[in-house]
Order: C-alpha cells, then structure tokens, then sequence
C-alpha cells in the first residue's frame, strides 16, 4: 500500500488539461473553480493502482 509520502505530486501540465477538460468548474457542483481552492481527486485511489494521469483526476472545490 503507498503511503502518502511515497505518492507523486500532480504536475501542473496535467492539473492544466484536467482544468480545460473541466472548462474550469468543479466536477460536483459546477460552481468556477478559484485559485486556492481546487483539490484534484483520483478517480481510482493510488493506493489502489491509479495514477496521476489527466484521465484517472477530477478537479472539485477544496471547500464545497
């Protein structure tokens, strides 16, 4: 199982096609996401075999 300090950070190239995909707004609410306030979920968790890729990453309100 990873643990948090084994895992990647997102780089930002795919944080900024995940955003394009989005049109800027989160994945739940739709709201427009600002600078601050976005977290990037995995779709399927690292520790169970996802990835940083733009396709297994959603972008949603860090504060709903």
């Amino acid at each position: 199982m990873a643990h948090s300090s084994d895992r990647k950070a997102i780089p930002n190239k795919v944080k900024a096609l995940v955003m394009l995909r989005q049109d800027g707004k989160c994945r739940i609410c739709g709201e427009k996401l600002r600078i601050g306030n976005i977290d990037y979920d995995h779709i399927v968790a690292v520790a169970l075999g996802g990835t940083n890729e733009a396709s297994n990453l959603r972008a949603l309100c860090a504060d709903p």
